[in-house]
């Protein structure tokens, strides 16, 4: 096995747990769990590979060979995940609490 897919499958593992960690802030604030884990699910796992794409095109403009090419892509990547997690943590950490409705008491 490949350095490389052991860092993918611990990058699934931190995503996951942090998708956990953000469902169960929604579910306190009472708005929908799924939706909070969804968001950081795709959040966490799609902007490291745009900002990826850009450290290629980054590596490409200065004309970087294999090992800094791969350290760069990789470093920046790297800055995706962070940046998707704390976007995430943003968006849900601003969503305002639903009011909860108490039942209706006996009326005479």
């Amino acid at each position: 096995m490949r350095i490389d897919q052991y860092a993918w499958y611990i990058q699934l593992v931190l995503s996951m747990l942090f998708a956990a960690h953000v469902a169960r802030i929604a579910r306190r604030k009472g708005r929908h769990p799924f939706a909070a884990a969804l968001l950081m699910l795709v959040s966490a796992n799609a902007w490291p590979v745009i900002w990826q794409a850009v450290g290629g095109i980054i590596a490409d403009r200065f004309h970087l060979h294999d090992p800094a090419r791969t350290t760069l892509v990789t470093a920046i990547g790297l800055g995706g995940l962070m940046f998707g997690v704390a976007t995430s943590y943003v968006i849900v950490g601003c969503w305002r609490p639903t009011r909860r409705i108490s039942p209706p008491h006996n009326v005479k």
